[in-house]
């Protein structure tokens, strides 16, 4: 088997010859390789870094002219390199900062970044759940239940519970954590 000489093969890739771009992406695996270390673009892997560099090199030898370009590898590099960076710039732009300091829920709970401390329930709470949780209640207490549940406006709970606003929120809050402690 003879081996294309570099002209040949850029000339192959002019006439859509697919053999000739896998041969010249070949060779030019090391260039690829070098500016994939040189630039980190998040949620981009190896297989995005490849087809981007064969879709280039392809562009590259439709736009190379012999008679004005010495270098084909230099020509390919600059067009790669400027599609890294064209590539971070996007990343990079100020409206997708909070994308990039954006991590998983599982990745910050793992890493104890979120404290909880709810539950899953397994089971469902029966009636007598709710009768002892119901029973250790105040007035308030109740009527803020009810304003938790959707089942009065809040100015009709202040009103029957004879309260300011913040008192009711804080009877809400009271409420949460009795019936917490309740399925326990």
């Amino acid at each position: 088997m003879i081996e294309k000489s570099e002209r040949d093969l850029i000339i192959g890739v002019k006439n859509k010859n697919d053999d000739d771009l896998r041969e010249l992406m070949h060779r030019y695996m090391p260039l690829v390789n070098n500016v994939k270390k040189r630039y980190y673009i998040r949620h981009y892997d190896n297989d995005d870094w490849d087809q981007d560099a064969m879709m280039i090199c392809y562009e590259t030898c439709c736009l190379f002219d012999f008679s004005l370009n010495k270098s084909f590898g230099a020509f390919y590099k600059t067009k790669l390199c400027n599609h890294a960076r064209s590539l971070l710039r996007y990343e990079l732009a100020k409206r997708r900062e909070p994308y990039r300091k954006a991590i998983s829920y599982e990745v910050a709970t793992t890493n104890g970044l979120i404290n909880e401390e709810g539950r899953e329930l397994s089971i469902t709470p029966g009636k007598d759940i709710y009768q002892n949780y119901l029973k250790n209640l105040s007035k308030l207490e109740l009527v803020a239940t009810l304003f938790l549940l959707g089942l009065m406006t809040q100015e009709r709970a202040c009103q029957l519970a004879q309260c300011s606003y913040m008192q009711l929120l804080q009877a809400k809050g009271r409420c949460k954590k009795k019936l917490s402690q309740e399925m326990k």
